[in-house]
């Protein structure tokens, strides 16, 4: 069994469907340092920030999903038990300890502190408006941060694939946060992005001006206006993958109130689940709460 790494799909990918306008959560209690090899104090050379453990790790994750998910209590108006859920339906910190152990990687506890702080600015300057949640949240001033918090070593050539257990249950998380900056984890190896023709398993694993298409699963370039797509990355800039079309094809984004299947067809960025089918539009609430 594969499994993303818990740093970059737990902590932000999936954020913005429950965020909302925040409460001050605290900041992050770094107790201690891994030491890697040929580092100093914890730090591997060129590196910035503090290194922290896995337990410093856990303790920044639980921060993050209590604020993102303490924001969604107020903004939805849910209750305990629902907050509670959405704390536990992001995962475990337990992911990461083997390559934190391993050197494979370092938790960076300024950046964390810094993700946090920023987080908390963004939500709270959104007030619950799902536009401006998302472009606050995916803005550079906050992305970028909260994305670096684990700083990668392993060097080209090397896997990126790190036996792991949680709940019993035994798989394999492959990342790329752990490999070194500039690589991407293709395959299970950390390596370069790969030119056209070669194998893919998704847009990252191509060079630029590349996408993974994956009628061949390779990387090529994007499909144009009008040509059939599978995938959403797939498309060339500015298009999205309509995938409510009987052969979903590579189409500009849609006005509010057109159909839609995922957030990326609709040109403001908001799929509208809520009802018997997906319509674009700005979105209430309701529409990133679950409701």
């Amino acid at each position: 069994m594969q499994a993303r790494s818990v740093a970059v799909l737990g902590l932000f990918a999936v954020l913005v469907p429950v965020a909302g306008c925040i409460q001050d959560s605290g900041t992050v209690e770094i107790d201690g340092g891994v030491t890697l090899p040929g580092s100093d104090g914890g730090r591997p050379a060129g590196s910035s920030g503090s290194a922290g453990s896995a337990a410093d790790f856990g303790a920044f994750q639980t921060k993050f999903f209590d604020l993102i998910c303490g924001t969604a209590a107020q903004c939805c108006g849910w209750d305990a038990a629902r907050e509670a859920d959405c704390a536990a339906s992001f995962g475990s910190a337990d992911l990461e300890a083997g390559p934190l152990a391993d050197g494979w990687v370092t938790f960076d506890s300024s950046k964390a502190k810094d993700c946090l702080a920023r987080a908390r600015v963004a939500l709270n300057a959104a007030n619950c408006d799902p536009a401006a949640l998302r472009a606050a949240l995916y803005s550079p001033d906050t992305g970028t941060v909260c994305q670096d918090i684990l700083v990668g070593h392993q060097p080209d050539g090397a896997s990126c694939s790190h036996p792991s257990a949680l709940n019993g249950q035994s798989f394999t998380v492959s990342s790329d946060d752990y490999c070194v900056d500039g690589l991407v984890c293709i395959q299970g190896v950390c390596g370069g992005p790969r030119s056209a023709g070669a194998p893919c398993d998704d847009a990252k694993d191509c060079g630029a001006g590349l996408a993974c298409l994956s009628e061949n699963g390779t990387c090529g370039l994007p499909i144009a206006a009008g040509d059939p797509c599978q995938m959403q990355d797939e498309c060339q800039p500015g298009l999205a993958c309509d995938e409510t079309a009987e052969t979903p094809t590579c189409a500009p984004p849609k006005a509010e109130g057109a159909p839609c299947d995922q957030d990326e067809e609709c040109a403001a960025g908001n799929c509208d689940n809520s009802g018997e089918r997906g319509v674009c539009g700005p979105g209430a609430v309701d529409s990133l709460c679950g409701g």
